[in-house]
C-alpha cells in the first residue's frame, strides 16, 4: 500500500492505493502535477496533465495493480482531471 498526495489547490487529502510509486520517470517541466509521492527524499509526480497542441493530456502512472482503482480518492481525482480535459477541448463542462 502506497500513499499519494494530490497537489495543493485541489482540495483533496492524501490517499492510499494498492500500487507502487514509480521513480526515474522523465517528465516535461511544463506539466501540471496532480498527484505525487515522496520516495528517498524526493517528490515524484505520478498523475499529471499537460496541454499538447489543442488537447489536454492526462497521464496516470498508477494502475499497474488493478486494485489501484478500488480507491475512491484515486478515481475521483482521475474523473476531475478528465472533466477538466473535456472542458478544455470543447468549452463545455461535463455533467
Amino acid at each position: 500500500m502506497s500513499t499519494f498526495t494530490p497537489q495543493a489547490g485541489g482540495g483533496r487529502p492524501p490517499f492510499a492505493v494498492e500500487d507502487e510509486g514509480y521513480i526515474g520517470l522523465e517528465i516535461d517541466d511544463e506539466v501540471e502535477v496532480l498527484a505525487s509521492h515522496d520516495f528517498d527524499g524526493h517528490t515524484r509526480p505520478l498523475i499529471w496533465q499537460k496541454e499538447y497542441r489543442r488537447a489536454c493530456v492526462v497521464v496516470d502512472a498508477l494502475g499497474r495493480d488493478p486494485r489501484a482503482y478500488d480507491g475512491a480518492e484515486h478515481v475521483a481525482l482521475l474523473r476531475a482531471a478528465m472533466g477538466r480535459a473535456v472542458t478544455h477541448l470543447d468549452g463545455v463542462s461535463p455533467d
